[in-house]
């Protein structure tokens, strides 16, 4: 039987949702806040942003209609200047997302304290921040400019969306 035959049987799991449950989410030590660079689970992280439905910061609708910037979370200028943080300590991938190129301009240099509060409507703000995989216990540290309990939170976000998302195959 070939592939293409075999990925038609109902219980067929393709050999990649197998390795990403070994390496990734039975593995303790697996971490992605190391992950800055643009390899394939940079762009799988991404990928799963877009597929939960993700929605510019500002505009409350769907980022498909915009001209898309990989936008930080907390900005570089923040960090720096705030933590005196920089390089992959700011490009994880936990401190990233993806905006329309306008609402990443509004937010430019500013706190996230304060730009969830400026740019974000309060009314669709947490929909909003969960079409990111920015969870309560994420926005909650957004909200007080706490940036390593942020990428703690957002991690465990992250990862338990991949296992949900995962989970038919590992039945």
């Amino acid at each position: 039987m070939d592939l293409i035959e075999k990925s038609k049987t109902p219980s067929y799991v393709p050999q990649i949702y197998t390795e990403i449950k070994r390496t990734i989410l039975d593995n303790p030590s697996f971490s992605i806040r190391d992950i800055a660079r643009v390899n394939s689970v940079y762009r799988g992280v991404m990928n799963l942003i877009a597929i939960n439905g993700a929605k510019d910061f500002q505009n409350n609708d769907y980022i498909a209609f915009h001209e898309l910037e990989d936008h930080h979370i907390f900005p570089q200028t923040y960090l720096k200047r705030e933590h005196n943080l920089k390089g992959d300590e700011v490009n994880t991938i936990l401190n990233k997302t993806l905006i329309s190129s306008t609402t990443n301009r509004r937010i430019s240099r500013k706190s996230p304290s304060q730009y969830i509060k400026d740019i974000i409507p309060a009314e669709y703000r947490n929909d909003i921040l969960k079409s990111h995989l920015i969870g309560l216990d994420a926005q909650n540290a957004m909200a007080k400019n706490e940036y390593k309990e942020f990428l703690f939170s957002r991690e465990k976000e992250i990862l338990n969306f991949l296992r949900v998302y995962l989970e038919p195959a590992n039945e």
